[in-house]
């Protein structure tokens, strides 16, 4: 049984924080190996304020690591938290809480906030007190805002789509398609946003996806209970996996990963610690091409 963080800030569909429960792990056959551990930077922390980077630890012992109350003997740890910026040396300590998971037992994990540079290498420590430390590196995708669209969106049996191509881009978490309304004047008020998930594919040139504009249009007429405006412009917004990240036969399935033999990159360990970076773009949209949408 997968157990997840019962509080939804750092979890999105439970990766990195399910147990290690159903991939057992005999610390008589891994005696260099001394932590569990999951978590990445998350570029797009860098703009929401309060919220925190997170990883969570796992001892490898030979005793069961499942906490049942704050109590338990393993309810500590002997653990401390740190990471490197290897292009500045801003070394970070990241606050320790144990967490209630969802089932009710208990995790050890690892918070912190600070600004996450785009193309910066950054190193995960895990120390113990006896000098052993468990350690991964990730760099941060370095993303532009710069995007490829066709001059027009194409019209097919009535609906009208968009090409969108993110040049260089290998592996992406999720898409939200940011569209800017207006009725007279454009840009004022808040953006109505599409949520895509992971769509699209990778190609030598870079992440492509199409943008169905019909299906978003209606979908906006119903959620804003009005027709009466146009689309001003259209934009994206997505989260890009750094290039360790990319999943095991292009398949984003966040239980695979969170599995400790999965994907890992963790020196003296197991588990991954990885990050994400932000692309932000917009493009213009005609007035006619809004007309043709019944806009």
């Amino acid at each position: 049984m997968t157990r997840l963080l019962s509080w939804v800030p750092f979890v999105v569909a439970g990766v990195f924080f399910s147990s290690c429960e159903d991939s057992f792990i005999d610390p008589f056959a891994n005696d260099s190996k001394y932590f569990t551990l999951y978590g990445y930077l998350d570029e797009s922390k860098n703009f929401q304020p309060g919220t925190l980077h997170a990883v969570r630890v796992i001892p490898i012992t030979r005793s069961s690591q499942v906490i049942e109350n704050p109590d338990d003997s393993n309810a500590r740890i002997d653990a401390e938290v740190f990471s490197i910026d290897l292009e500045t040396g801003q070394e970070v300590r990241w606050g320790y809480t144990l967490e209630e998971l969802a089932d009710g037992t208990y995790g050890h994990l690892f918070q912190t906030r600070f600004f996450v540079n785009a193309g910066n290498t950054y190193r995960l420590e895990v120390r113990r007190s006896d000098g052993i430390v468990a350690r991964a590196e990730t760099q941060v995708p370095a993303t532009t805002s710069i995007v490829s669209v066709a001059e027009e969106p194409l019209v097919t049996d009535g609906v009208m789509r968009q090409d969108v191509l993110l040049p260089g881009v290998r592996s992406l978490w999720d898409v939200e398609i940011v569209y800017q309304l207006g009725d007279a004047i454009c840009f004022q008020g808040s953006p109505a946003r599409v949520s895509y998930g992971r769509v699209g594919a990778s190609s030598t040139a870079g992440w492509r996806l199409t943008v169905n504009l019909t299906d978003d249009v209606r979908a906006l007429e119903q959620r804003l209970g009005t027709s009466n405006w146009r689309v001003c412009s259209i934009g994206i917004r997505t989260r890009i996996l750094d290039s360790a990240w990319t999943p095991p036969d292009d398949v984003f399935d966040p239980e695979t990963l969170a599995l400790p033999v999965s994907l890992s990159n963790v020196e003296n360990g197991y588990g991954f610690f990885g990050s994400v970076g932000l692309l932000q773009a917009n493009w213009p949209f005609s007035e006619a091409n809004s007309a043709l949408l019944g806009h």
